[in-house]
């Protein structure tokens, strides 16, 4: 199977996968569906591909390793451990999607408080099961990329406020509310959209925290659920398998399809299945392109953090937002803005740049 056979290559990868992470609030901007909707079909995408990489890439023998994805998942027994990744999968599911619903209410307000909670909680376990070789360096690069979320939270509520947009229609946030695409139908030209349901700010908030402790679950179950590997054992047995430890993962998320469907009909109001009333086969394909990438994003935290310390993966995967901006900026979504919305989105960009190198040194 393909794996990261060192920190070098473990650290590239990484990087590499800030790209897949960092594409998704572009490509849910143009799925364009309501969060209902949007869920089943980004989880069903990471469940189908975790399958297509497992089968391809995790049955390859290489030097590293000659485990068959096929025989390694067999030989998994069903215990704590193994539940302690399906149990991220499933925090994870429902963390991401409910901060995404927030989003649709009060916008640019609660990413600082999502990605923050994540941020700080999941280092916090990580640290707490294997320690770090530079706590200062840690907490320098943790520092760096909290200013930056806070960098480019401001830059989007200062784009608010220079464009006149709304709280759900904003680049870099994974939100929707407006067809990007263009496909509006007579029948909704004729008939206007029946009023969301409004959160009042405090509500939002509460519920962005808990996805936040939701999202800050994911990476401390997995480390607890691949300890480190005594010297002389094989560093890819059991969940140290990059491709087991996925497709268990990703069976979690699928688990949480229900609740977060259940949630977005309450919260925004109507049926379970309004959602999908505006789903088209474009906006079918970029949900189902957002899945692609998110779960590349995850076999490539799962095999670099096999050789690169949890805490160190796990703040460079958070990093993402990177991309975001330059994916966002290269498309145009920050014509028009004051020159100090750019100025603070480039300090983002430099902060997070920066902290993937102080985190980089202590990998």
């Amino acid at each position: 199977m393909f794996v990261a056979p060192n920190k070098e290559v473990g650290l590239c990868l990484l990087v590499a996968g800030l790209f897949c992470w960092g594409s998704w609030p572009a490509l849910r901007r143009n799925c364009a569906v309501p969060v209902g909707a949007f869920a089943p079909i980004n989880i069903a995408s990471q469940f189908l591909n975790s399958i297509l990489l497992s089968l391809t890439l995790g049955m390859i023998s290489t030097s590293e390793s000659n485990v068959r994805f096929t025989d390694a998942l067999c030989d998994q027994p069903v215990d704590l451990r193994s539940g302690a990744v399906f149990l991220g999968g499933f925090l994870l599911g429902n963390g991401d999607h409910i901060g995404a619903l927030v989003m649709e209410h009060i916008g640019s307000l609660s990413y600082p408080v999502y990605a923050g909670v994540a941020l700080v909680g999941g280092n916090l376990f990580n640290l707490l099961q294997v320690g770090t070789p530079n706590l200062g360096l840690l907490l320098v690069g943790l520092s760096l990329i909290l200013m930056a979320i806070l960098c480019m939270a401001w830059a989007v509520r200062q784009k608010e406020r220079d464009v006149g947009g709304g709280g759900e229609h904003e680049a870099l946030l994974p939100v929707t509310g407006e067809d990007v695409t263009g496909e509006v139908s007579r029948r909704e030209i004729k008939e206007p959209k029946k009023r969301k349901k409004k959160l009042t700010v405090h509500v939002a908030l509460a519920m962005c925290v808990m996805a936040g402790c939701c999202g800050s679950g994911w990476s401390p179950l997995s480390t607890f659920a691949r300890p480190a590997v005594k010297e002389g054992e094989d560093e890819y047995s059991d969940l140290h398998n990059p491709y087991v430890c996925l497709f268990i993962f990703v069976c979690g998320e699928v688990c949480a399809i229900p609740g977060v469907v259940l949630l977005g009909s309450k919260v925004n109001g109507g049926g379970l299945l309004d959602g999908f009333k505006e789903l088209t086969f474009r906006k079918l394909l970029w949900g189902a392109g957002c899945g692609f990438l998110l779960n590349v994003g995850y076999l490539v935290y799962f095999a670099s953090s096999v050789v690169v310390a949890p805490n160190v993966a796990f703040s460079i995967a958070s990093c993402n937002p990177l991309l975001s901006i330059v994916i966002d900026w290269a498309t145009g979504q920050f014509e028009g803005v004051a020159l100090r919305t750019k100025v603070a989105l480039a300090a983002s960009v430099l902060l997070y740049g920066i902290a993937i190198s102080v985190l980089s040194s202590i990998a």
